[in-house]
């Protein structure tokens, strides 16, 4: 299991443009406060070999956990007061305006796997896969409703090594949780 959190206020000072002379022709102070970002994550896998005969098996068995939050795009800008390069100006703290509402994402992930690499000789073998993995999104904007993207990924690989020659096929299915439900029955 591993756990992340993240919280921080930010204040970037920027100068976008100057004059030959050192004088400050753009600038703002852009100001990122309150921002979080949390990860919850785990990985838990159980792996062995089997003899079928003269075919060998290994086998890997697992599940997998992620979750994730963030709260962000909380900035304003500020008035940057700096004249000049040379000959900088210094006043008080700026006063900060109102803080803007922030944008809120959550999203989850879990997975189920399981692999098999079959040794037929010590030349040629087949690894088979499959991970079955959901996916949900949440995310809620200042003034607007929230928005929710939920998936379900099954995915299936394959390699084949003859001698040196390896041999690989890949595809991934991506449909919304509703059809995925509906293909499943």
């Amino acid at each position: 299991m591993a756990l992340s959190n993240n919280d921080r206020f930010t204040i970037f000072p920027d100068i976008y443009a100057t004059s030959p002379k050192g004088e400050v022709l753009s600038a703002a102070i852009l100001v990122t406060p309150d921002e979080s970002f949390k990860a919850r994550s785990g990985h838990s896998f159980l792996s062995g070999e089997v003899e079928t005969g003269f075919i060998n098996h290994e086998l890997a068995v697992g599940v997998s956990y992620r979750d994730l939050e963030s709260i962000s795009g909380r900035w304003f800008e500020l008035e940057n007061p700096v004249a000049s390069l040379f000959d900088p100006v210094y006043t008080t703290r700026p006063e900060f305006p109102e803080i803007p509402d922030a944008n809120l994402e959550k999203s989850r992930e879990s997975a189920v796997f399981i692999t098999d690499i079959v040794h037929f000789s010590d030349h040629v073998y087949a690894t088979l896969g499959v991970r079955y993995l959901t996916y949900q999104r949440d995310k809620t904007a200042p003034g607007e409703q929230r928005v929710r993207t939920t998936m379900i990924v099954i995915q299936h690989q394959r390699w084949v090594l003859i001698t040196t020659q390896m041999m690989r096929w890949h595809f991934t299915v991506c449909i919304p949780k509703a059809q995925a439900k509906a293909a499943l029955r």
